[in-house]
């Protein structure tokens, strides 16, 4: 297995330039907001490598270091906005999006949950829990191209990143995504990486794919990646078929019109567009061959929502970037989708595509427990779910 776990650290470096670049208001709030982030990657720095070494982790002599800074953490953790709320007016976002909102809202519910663990001596798990805060700043940062791109920057590799998909991830949360590239093909060109590491493998090609297609928008640099997988005899079969999918949308999307400015509604026909395609395209729900439409329609929908938030349609677009996410599950953020499903609940209560998204996040909620808890739901969950059906309801029409 790959060391996924000390990227941790480059969340709160990535939170940094998320936040405070591109901020929105005032100087007064931005400094804040600065200084709260600069505290929080100040004590993950100090915790990682308690979590990262069995021996001190387990020390007693550490216990009480490790607490404090867990406990520093939880309170760092409530100046990030709110997964709850959509809006978060009170906290500097750099766009109207809200998926900083919610995938935010992930990282503090996940920081909380490991402090639990540990004031009640759970510590084997609390410490399981404190190291899943790894790809929030990859998905956040990967989710669309942005005037903000570091790929200039030569900020050092930690010297505890050892590997080239950790390499590679590192420079991806910190907006080097030209270095990041180089990294993902080393890995793909590398037939023992292939042959020996299929998981590491594998995951440097989604990763890379979603970097080239999201961010640098360059079918060239994805298509290089593809070439990887097709020409490599130790590719599984299952991903050879899909490369060669995302061979032909990558061929038509360089003979599509070079992309220009475009307008709320051009934005939003796009994203539509390319759904309608990636639909057609599949041969099954789950079925990855469609991957390339899908990334680029939740670039076009990210794009519409960070930029015409107040327009009509971001209801439907927060529905659409739910199933753009409920294809796309590499980002190991399983419950992403049912975040914009119940985003879009919350927005626009009591409408009609409330309605739909809350079918939708009722249906994705089912399928998650079946065979996992029981014969029943669990009770916070029925009392969640419930009263994301008053909210939905639009009179008459739930029964």
């Amino acid at each position: 297995m790959v060391k996924k776990n000390q990227l941790a650290i480059i969340f709160l470096f990535a939170l940094n330039v998320s936040f405070v670049v591109g901020a929105v208001e005032t100087p007064s709030s931005n400094h804040a907001w600065s200084q709260k982030m600069q505290e929080l990657r100040s004590v993950l720095s100090e915790l990682l490598p308690d979590l990262f070494s069995d021996e001190q982790y387990n020390s007693p002599e550490n216990f009480k270091r490790i607490e404090t800074n867990v406990k520093k953490l939880v309170d760092l953790a409530h100046a990030m906005p709110d997964g709850a709320s959509t809006k978060a007016k009170t906290v500097t976002i750099p766009d109207e999006d809200p998926s900083i909102v919610l995938i935010s809202g992930l990282f503090k519910d996940q920081v909380l949950r490991a402090s639990q663990d540990l004031r009640s001596g759970r510590r084997p798990y609390a410490r399981k829990v404190l190291k899943t805060v790894t790809n929030f700043c990859i998905v956040c940062h990967t989710r669309s191209s942005s005037p903000v791109d570091f790929s200039s920057l030569q900020e050092e590799v930690p010297k505890s990143l050892t590997s080239p998909l950790e390499r590679a991830e590192f420079f991806d949360a910190t907006r080097q995504f030209d270095r990041a590239l180089v990294e993902f093909d080393k890995i793909l060109e590398d037939p023992l990486a292939a042959k020996d590491r299929q998981l590491e493998w594998e995951r440097a090609l989604r990763y890379g794919i979603a970097t080239a297609v999201r961010v640098k928008r360059d079918s060239n640099r994805a298509l290089a990646l593809v070439n990887r997988v097709i020409s490599s005899p130790a590719s599984p079969v299952f991903l050879k078929e899909e490369a060669l999918r995302w061979q032909a949308s990558l061929e038509e999307w360089k003979e599509e019109e070079s992309q220009k400015p475009m307008t709320a509604d051009g934005l939003f026909a796009e994203a539509k567009d390319l759904i309608a395609r990636a639909r057609k395209l599949q041969e099954y729900p789950a079925d990855r061959g469609a991957d390339i439409l899908y990334l680029r329609a939740s670039a076009a929908l990210h794009d519409f929502l960070s930029q015409y938030s107040g327009n009509s349609n971001s209801g439907e677009a927060l529905l659409l970037l739910g199933d753009c996410y409920e294809t796309l599950r590499d980002m190991e953020l399983w419950s992403l989708h049912d975040l914009y499903f119940e985003a879009c609940v919350r927005q626009f209560p009591h409408t009609p595509i409330a309605l739909a998204c809350y079918r939708r996040y009722e249906q994705s909620t089912f399928l998650g427990y079946t065979g996992s808890a029981g014969t029943s739901l669990p009770t916070d969950v029925r009392r969640h779910m419930n009263e994301l059906r008053i909210l939905a309801d639009v009179i008459g029409r739930i029964p």
